[in-house]
């Protein structure tokens, strides 16, 4: 469990990191490839500051895979992310406010995240260093 566990904080991590540092580096081609259009110029300044706390997260979830074991709070961090992401994400698609070419990516991945974190999370039944790796 542990280490699948390891893996989904790193492929966390890497989704975080690498769409947080596309929405600071490069904001208008990240709303253009989803789809939005002719918003002004001042949502540069909001996707970067999105962008710099996504790919903080990130890191945080690269450290937090080197001892999955210890890092709890990083996990339930992920499941309330994921499950509020999603609902928020839901809730703007089946209002119309986002078509699901918009919103559906993060949606999917939300929900994929959410739920890898659940199973993987370690019960406490397990024994802590029983499982090699």
């Amino acid at each position: 469990m542990l280490k699948a566990l390891k893996v989904v904080l790193i492929a966390d991590g890497v989704v975080l990191c690498v769409l947080g540092a596309a929405l600071f580096a490069l904001p208008r081609t990240m709303w253009m490839a989803f789809g939005f259009e002719g918003l002004p110029d001042m949502v540069n300044y909001v996707l970067g500051m999105w962008g710099a706390l996504l790919a903080t997260m990130g890191v945080g979830y690269f450290i937090a895979s080197q001892d999955p074991a210890r890092s709890h709070g990083w996990v339930w961090v992920g499941i309330a992310r994921g499950i509020l992401e999603g609902g928020v994400s839901a809730f703007y698609i089946a209002t119309h406010v986002v078509t699901f070419k918009q919103g559906g990516l993060g949606l999917v991945l939300a929900v994929w995240f959410a739920l890898a974190y659940i199973v993987f999370y370690p019960r406490r039944s397990a024994v802590p260093g029983a499982e090699a790796g």
